[in-house]
C-alpha cells in the first residue's frame, strides 16, 4: 500500500512539472497611473517574471518585442494580498539579468525570479513610481514626475510608449485579469484548485 502511495504522489509530481508552461502577454497603457494585472499558478520554486518592453526582445512566445516602452515595475502578491516581493531595474555587473536586453539608460526591464511555493500569485504592472502601498487592497500611489506621460526613472522628459510585454515562464497557468482584483477572489480559486486537484467536494 506505502509503495503505492509512493508512486501516486510521484505522478502527481511529475505531472505537475510537465504542466508547468511559459506565458507571454502584450498590451498597452494609455495612462501613467494605469494598472495591469494577471495571476498565475506557481509549480513551487522557480517561476519568472520578466518585461521586455522597456529593451526590447524576443518574448517566451518566440515574438520579436520593441524597445521604446515605459519604465515598469513588477509586484508579486500572495493569494491573502500580501506582498511577495517586487522588481524594478534589473541591473547586474557586467549585463542585465536573465538575458534582458540594455535599453537607452541600461537594464529599466524587470526581472523577479524569487524562489515561491506552489499556489497562486497575483502581479501588478505599473509604471515606475506607481508603487503599492502595502498589500493589494491598499492600492498604489504614483508621484507622476514624468513631463511626459510615459518616461523612464532618469530620464523624465523624454516621451516612451505606453507599450508593456510581459513574460510569466514556469507556471502551471497564468492569465490577465480585467479590473482590480481582490484577494478573496484568488483565495477561492486556489481553493477550487485544490478540490479539482484532489477529487474532493469538501476542502474549504
Amino acid at each position: 500500500m506505502k509503495s503505492f502511495v509512493h508512486a501516486a504522489l510521484l505522478l502527481t509530481t511529475i505531472t505537475s512539472f510537465a504542466a508547468a508552461g511559459n506565458f507571454s502577454f502584450t498590451g498597452t497603457f494609455t495612462a501613467d497611473s494605469d494598472i495591469q494585472y494577471f495571476t498565475f499558478t506557481a509549480i513551487g520554486g522557480g517561476t519568472t517574471i520578466r518585461t521586455l518592453s522597456y529593451g526590447g526582445g524576443t518574448n517566451s512566445a518566440g515574438a520579436t518585442i520593441s524597445q521604446g516602452g515605459f519604465d515598469p515595475l513588477i509586484n508579486v502578491f500572495l493569494s491573502d494580498g500580501s506582498q511577495a516581493g517586487s522588481a524594478d531595474n534589473s541591473a547586474i555587473v557586467g549585463g542585465c539579468d536573465g538575458g534582458i536586453t540594455a535599453g537607452t539608460n541600461g537594464c529599466l526591464d524587470s526581472y523577479y525570479n524569487f524562489a515561491l511555493a506552489g499556489g497562486t500569485y497575483t502581479v501588478a504592472l505599473t509604471q515606475f513610481d506607481n508603487t503599492n502601498i502595502g498589500t493589494l487592497g491598499d492600492g498604489f500611489s504614483s508621484s507622476h514626475s514624468c513631463s511626459a506621460s510615459f518616461c523612464d526613472s532618469f530620464d523624465l522628459v523624454t516621451a516612451r510608449s505606453g507599450g508593456w510585454a510581459v513574460d510569466i515562464i514556469t507556471a502551471d497557468s497564468a492569465a490577465i485579469i480585467s479590473g482590480t482584483p481582490e484577494p478573496t477572489t484568488f483565495l477561492l480559486m486556489a481553493c477550487g484548485l485544490t478540490a479539482l486537484l484532489f477529487g474532493s467536494r469538501k476542502i474549504c
